[in-house]
């Protein structure tokens, strides 16, 4: 573990491992010293890469884990997958057979990453820097998002930059840091040597410099339902929320009409497009419609994320719409409205003899439309409509009188 003092007015962190072989060192600090900026400029290509390779990786194993686990859905998941971190997908892999599926969606990894905007301002690649990348780029509608960056020989062209460095003392090696937890892998494109010249591993950390928050943005407007099963908080904008532990602690702060607040813990899924609520997350007595939003630590820093419609079911205030009746002897149909429109299940409908219906219903902008048969229903009386929420709980009931038909 390494334990250091970070001077004040600092920004970039590098770390430089040598063999131990009492070699002259002060070789290592003359070159970073005498041309600092080629440095600087290095080791933000070093993170660029390491941050690009990261979001590979994990697009790897969630393609994996789901070829291990379901291989039947993969169709489904692996858009999810590739736009969460955007990683270019290849839809006529999902032509294929089950079986051949996974393999065809992990072919040419080299070419596979895009661009990302906040990557490129966590490290702050200059103008120039993507070419010695060798990422070549074509750029997209969105202006920005989406460019193509294929992950193409980083680690080569980057010890072409380094060479202006060497000599017969040293040779500079840059090694991608891949973060795992709390700590970071290494990876080299050569085995480092211990004889001369001997290899100066050049590891380029997280930029100590202010944190750039990630651009999130929610990727839908529609209400969620918190108890619907696989309720998921959309995002997009910022691929490493998925790929690195940079976002921690996230949460969803939730405000009810009254004023409480609940917070609950949320976790990224790359799969999922989103965020999903921790195993431990109770309601807690939650209903109805509530303002939540997405909030929790970038880095050190505290970070506010985009706001959600939220709902939780409550079984008082449904109503059907004004003037809405029912007759016998008719089809009918009635608008009704609530306050947990995005949590409705089922519906199901009691007519006064005693029979229950499962009626054809669809959401209607802000309105379930219901149609009830009566059409050999001949005695008037009361209907009972029952609204089942998702994740179980009390339904709401409505009653409507069905009244003879031709009655004014």
């Amino acid at each position: 573990m390494l334990k250091l003092t970070v001077p004040n007015h600092a920004r970039q962190l590098v770390l430089f491992m040598v063999p131990d072989t009492r070699g002259d060192f002060s070789a290592i600090s003359d070159a970073v010293r005498g041309r600092p900026g080629e440095f600087v400029r290095v080791t933000q290509d070093i993170n660029k890469a390491s941050l690009d390779r990261t979001r590979l990786n994990a697009f790897i194993l969630g393609i994996r884990s789901q070829e291990n686990t379901h291989p039947e859905y993969l169709r489904n998941v692996a858009p999810v997958l590739s736009s969460s971190l955007a990683v270019k997908l290849n839809p006529d892999c999902l032509a294929k057979v089950v079986e051949f599926q996974a393999a065809c969606l992990l072919e040419n990894r080299d070419s596979l990453v895009l661009g990302d905007i906040h990557s490129n301002s966590l490290t702050e690649t200059i103008i120039g820097a993507p070419t010695d990348l060798a990422l070549q780029l074509s750029a997209t509608r969105e202006g920005g998002y989406g460019f193509y960056s294929p992950y193409i020989g980083v680690v080569r062209d980057l010890a072409r930059m380094f060479g202006a460095f060497n000599n017969p003392e040293f040779n500079y090696l840059p090694a991608l840091g891949i973060q795992n937890g709390h700590s970071i892998s290494l990876l080299l494109n050569s085995a480092p040597s211990f004889r001369k010249p001997k290899s100066v591993l050049v590891a380029a950390l997280p930029a100590i410099e202010k944190n750039v928050p990630p651009p999130l943005r929610k990727s839908g407007d529609a209400p969620i339902c918190a108890t619907r099963p696989g309720a998921v908080f959309g995002v997009d904008g910022a691929p490493l929320v998925f790929a690195t532990d940079y976002a921690h602690n996230m949460a969803l702060r939730m405000t009810d009409k009254d004023g409480r607040v609940v917070e609950a813990p949320v976790v990224a899924r790359a799969d999922r497009g989103g965020y999903i609520f921790a195993p431990s997350f109770d309601p807690a007595g939650l209903k109805g419609a509530v303002a939540a939003q997405l909030h929790g630590f970038w880095g050190f820093d505290a970070f506010e994320g985009p706001e959600f419609a939220v709902q939780f079911p409550q079984d008082d205030g449904w109503q059907v719409a004004p003037g809405q009746r029912l007759q016998t002897g008719r089809k009918n149909n009635v608008l009704v409205s609530g306050p947990s429109m995005a949590c409705v299940k089922s519906i199901s409908v009691q007519l006064p003899d005693g029979r229950n219906l499962t009626p054809d219903w669809q959401m209607k902008g802000e309105q379930l439309s219901i149609d009830i048969p009566l059409s050999d229903l001949v005695a008037p009386g009361e209907v009972s409509i029952a609204i089942q929420p998702h994740g179980g709980g009390k339904p709401a009931v409505i009653t409507i009188p069905a009244e003879a038909e031709g009655m004014p």
